[in-house]
């Protein structure tokens, strides 16, 4: 996978561009606000604890649940921006059209894989949801943490999808060199 230089995902032109900018933006702050609602749970949670009070049963669970949301929902996002971790030793040392032919591959085992555990995910979350399973604590349904494979997953294969189409219409930030692409990695410009 090429690296990124922490930028926003490449840009076709036109109205899909700024849809496709606006929708990640959207997803970015979705999954940092789960986080932080995942911090202020537990933090009441603890007050709460602290002070002799018994904590609601179903306020851990939410922080658990939003963890889940922020995990998955981060994964899309940084398919998009192409900042998954990948090992590069052999890709920084093979000429362009190579790496080109690389990141077709990725790009598409990557939509083909993750679209297939998000169909399965959907199937859990589905089954759930049909039994109206609960959480432990009984005031969750457990199925709303089930979504979010489904979702995030179908979302970070949609991001793989958009990354493969960027390559295939040359619209990627491609590094010419292996001392490039050591460069990028250690935040180093031009």
């Amino acid at each position: 996978m090429t690296p990124s230089d922490n930028s926003a995902p490449p840009s076709s032109p036109g109205l899909f561009s700024r849809i496709d900018r606006a929708c990640f933006a959207v997803l970015k702050f979705l999954a940092g606000l789960s986080f932080l609602l995942m911090i202020f749970s537990v933090f009441i949670s603890v007050a709460l604890r602290e002070v002799g009070l018994m904590p609601y049963p179903w306020v851990e669970e939410v922080s658990r649940y939003l963890v889940v949301w922020s995990v998955f929902l981060s994964a899309a996002v940084l398919a998009r921006r192409n900042e998954h971790i990948s090992i590069d030793v052999f890709y920084a040392h093979v000429s362009r059209p190579v790496r080109k032919l690389i990141n077709i591959a990725s790009a598409l085992l990557g939509v083909v894989l993750i679209g297939y555990f998000a169909y399965m995910g959907w199937g859990f979350s589905y089954t759930a949801y049909r039994f109206n399973d609960m959480s432990l604590s009984g005031y969750i349904p457990v199925w709303l943490a089930y979504a979010a494979i489904p979702v995030g997953l179908g979302l970070t294969a949609l991001a793989y999808l958009l990354w493969g189409v960027d390559i295939l219409g040359n619209r990627t930030n491609e590094p010419d060199s292996a001392t490039d692409i050591i460069n990028i990695q250690q935040g180093i410009q031009k």
